[in-house]
């Protein structure tokens, strides 16, 4: 079955233009490099080194915020701002877990 060529052209046009909406919205959306998330995953990754202990568990937690921390930072480096705002926040919630373990070991 054969469609009209109006029709078919018109869907062509239409779906390439859906195509280049999409595309511009996605890109978007990360072009900006995650600031923000990269100084307070810092600033929380630091903390919890000046507070650790001698807990193998907390320092193997620790070294996997430092780890997704330098993979963040290799991230912007590339222009991969999705990816490293997304180990930004890892960073952040592994050591803001090592934070609250030894605050509750505090009291």
């Amino acid at each position: 079955m054969q469609m009209n060529p109006f029709f078919n052209g018109l869907a062509r046009r239409h779906g390439l233009t859906a195509l280049v909406v999409s595309a511009s919205l996605m890109s978007a959306c990360a072009v900006k490099p995650p600031l923000q998330e990269m100084s307070e995953a810092r600033s929380v990754v630091k903390l919890a080194h000046e507070m650790q202990n001698s807990d193998p568990a907390l320092q193997q937690r620790l070294q996997a915020a430092d780890s997704s921390l330098e993979e963040a930072t290799k991230a912007i480096q590339a222009k991969l701002f999705e990816t490293a705002k997304r180990k930004a926040l890892a960073a952040k919630r592994e050591a803001n877990s090592v934070i609250r373990i030894l605050n509750s070991e505090k009291k």
